[in-house]
């Protein structure tokens, strides 16, 4: 089962219990996606090890590379998040992070 969150929506205890849920069932497949996040919460799920990460502003192209990327069983982090993460100073190698 693949869930799609919005992270403005999201508690930080409810990406904890998301982390937890990935760990015990392997049929649970979460990906998170930024529209106004604030830096604790970045940096908050990205620890928690979800399948994927995304930005609202990510076109519908990207998201369906999403949901192929982590159907396969690999992570995903879009540009929109690549770019996020930039904003806040974090070094990103594309090459590494987009869909490894």
């Amino acid at each position: 089962m693949i869930l799609v969150s919005d992270a403005s929506k999201l508690t930080h205890a409810d990406i904890a219990k998301m982390r937890r849920m990935r760990e015990r069932y392997d049929w649970f497949v979460p990906a998170i996606y930024f529209d106004t996040p604030d830096l604790g919460k970045v940096i908050h799920a990205f620890n928690s090890d979800l399948a994927a990460y995304a930005a609202l502003g990510d076109n519908q192209e990207k998201l369906s590379t999403l949901i192929r990327t982590i159907h396969d069983g690999r992570h995903y982090y879009s540009r929109g998040f690549c770019d996020l993460l930039r904003q806040y100073g974090f070094p990103i190698d594309e090459t590494y992070y987009i869909n490894r």
